[in-house]
């Protein structure tokens, strides 16, 4: 109580209230380098927001989110999420993936990510200008990357209007060539089109559909899990050969009527396995009480379903 005194007594005295409706609606916060950019504050149902963060704190304690990372919401559905929800203080989910920028929709160089829960990983809200049309902010996040990068800034524009929309533009310089890898992470899994380079996710209330534009050739991973495996199809086919199976074909059922969206995974799963020689034949079955009695019977070779786990870790990046 004592504190709480001394630290009402050294602040400024509250501005006058104000309606709603006088308050800007997007704002940066330069003291804690967080923008915050929305179409109304008056009712998410009718919002689209972005949260961006470029701090001089770094990435440390309950800031440890990486810099120039953001999070989009749209209509009160949660859309580009942060990956980090942990199970427990200091486990290996925490640490080695709670305080990572892969589990920021961020950007990773080789592989590899900036300066994990440091004061020293900085970044800085660098512009900003909002108007009727659009808000833009850019952050700069080179010092976060420990020297990989020479520059790191990412540029944000919330486009208003009949059909809002968001632009993200990253200029990234590195002292040698170098990968780069640019991190989402969504409620469920992306509808992926790698030869259009473009990703869908539709969410109960509201959709997003991504289009990446770059004068090279973009190559797209989805993955479940913060440990994913190394992807390495010439490895996977060596395996396969090995084990005589280098014909390998069989087929997926799914149900609609059990998980909506499954025949989206199994057409993305159908892709990814025909990379390494495996032809995977889909099959629907519409009714949930038929797909039960065959899958029972044994009468599926492999199927998706749905399963309540005992600990759920949401996130999925390309």
């Amino acid at each position: 109580m004592l504190f709480r005194s001394l630290y009402r007594a050294n602040l400024s005295p509250l501005p006058p209230k104000r309606p709603l409706t006088e308050l800007p609606p997007s704002k940066v916060f330069h003291g804690i380098g967080v923008a915050s950019l929305h179409l109304t504050l008056a009712d998410s149902r009718e919002d689209v927001h972005v949260a961006f963060k470029s701090s001089p704190f770094g990435s440390q304690s309950h800031g440890h989110n990486a810099q120039n990372g953001f999070l989009l919401n749209a209509y009160g559905e949660a859309l580009l999420v942060a990956n980090t929800y942990r199970d427990l203080h200091g486990s290996k989910f925490h640490y080695q993936y709670v305080d990572a920028t892969r589990s920021q929709n961020a950007v990773l160089v080789d592989g590899q990510g900036q300066i994990p829960h440091s004061a020293a990983a900085t970044g800085s809200i660098v512009r900003e200008e909002f108007r009727s049309g659009y808000d833009y902010v850019a952050g700069d996040a080179t010092a976060a990357y420990g020297g990989r990068l020479r520059k790191a800034w990412r540029h944000v524009v919330l486009l208003k209007g009949a059909r809002p929309g968001v632009v993200i533009y990253d200029e990234l310089v590195a002292p040698k060539p170098a990968s780069y890898q640019f991190m989402l992470h969504a409620p469920r899994a992306f509808t992926v089109d790698e030869v259009a380079a473009r990703l869908k996710l539709e969410q109960p209330r509201a959709g997003l559909e991504v289009a990446y534009l770059s004068p090279e050739k973009l190559t797209f991973r989805q993955t479940d899990g913060f440990q994913p495996v190394s992807y390495n199809p010439a490895k996977a086919k060596e395996l396969l050969a090995a084990a005589g199976q280098s014909n390998l074909t069989f087929t997926l059922t799914t149900s609609p009527g059990i998980l909506s969206y499954s025949g989206d995974v199994a057409t993305y799963v159908q892709s990814q396995l025909a990379q390494i020689g495996v032809k995977v034949n889909l099959e629907t079955i519409a009714s949930p009480t038929d797909f039960e009695a065959r899958r029972k019977a044994g009468q599926l070779q492999a199927w998706i379903n749905v399963q309540r786990p005992a600990i759920v870790e949401i996130g999925r990046a390309h």
